[in-house]
């Protein structure tokens, strides 16, 4: 699934241009991941009208949400809620919305739900890294 995979490695690349302080590019790309919520909102309408299996429509639906919430907290009311308690609940929006799309990705075929897993093991590798090095760790949600 094309969106599943841009959306981790584009989550991924954001996460590098802000450990970098690279404000301006981080924040167009994260508009350009806000954006896969129109053709997420397609899929999960066009599931609904043709009758697909309940799982269709369901395993999008957390990724719709983790999307209008960045949309929201990041582009509309400019919330830094990151170093709030709301958090929390964020990230596991987020990671409830990745995992519904890697399964989205399997339900489609085998083969793009593994490279699904792929981009998903590339974006918390690229995670992991930043938010435990001494040298980045800081500059993530300042």
């Amino acid at each position: 699934m094309i969106i599943a995979n841009s959306i981790n490695l584009l989550t991924a690349t954001i996460l590098i241009l802000r450990a970098l302080g690279r404000k301006t590019s981080e924040q167009i790309l994260g508009i350009v991941v806000v954006l896969f919520v129109i053709p997420l909102l397609l899929i999960f309408v066009m599931n609904i009208t043709g009758e697909k299996e309940w799982w269709s429509y369901i395993l999008v639906l957390p990724a719709i949400l983790y999307l209008i919430i960045e949309l929201v907290f990041d582009y509309i009311l400019k919330i830094k809620f990151r170093t709030t308690k709301l958090h929390g609940l964020y990230i596991s929006i987020y990671y409830l919305a990745l995992f519904g799309l890697i399964g989205y990705s399997f339900a489609a075929a085998k083969l793009y739900g593994v490279i699904t897993l792929v981009t998903y093991f590339i974006n918390l590798g690229i995670t992991g890294y930043l938010l435990t090095s001494k040298k980045y760790r800081d500059k993530m949600y300042g």
